[in-house]
């Protein structure tokens, strides 16, 4: 399960995920996504390539990265990519 979490915290755009890892069906492949989705945000902050304003990086941090509010961070999502 490790090499298909890696495999998509290693990819810069969710969109690309469902392809990533077809092998996985049902509750093994909801599981990677939950598992890497912190991993991944987290990355991507380190990297700078998913710019959020320091309140939400730092609520981020508290939660240790997991999402309670999705909405916002697809909302920065859509306005780095624009």
């Amino acid at each position: 399960m490790n090499q298909f979490i890696s495999k998509l915290v290693a990819l810069d755009e969710l969109q690309d995920w469902g392809a990533a890892i077809p092998e996985l069906k049902g509750d093994e492949r909801r599981n990677a996504f939950a598992t890497a989705t912190p991993l991944w945000i987290e990355r991507m902050v380190r990297d700078g390539k998913l710019l959020l304003h320091p309140s939400v990086i730092a609520k981020l941090t508290k939660q240790n990265w997991l999402l309670y509010n999705s909405k916002l961070l697809f909302a920065t999502l859509r306005c780095c990519h624009k």
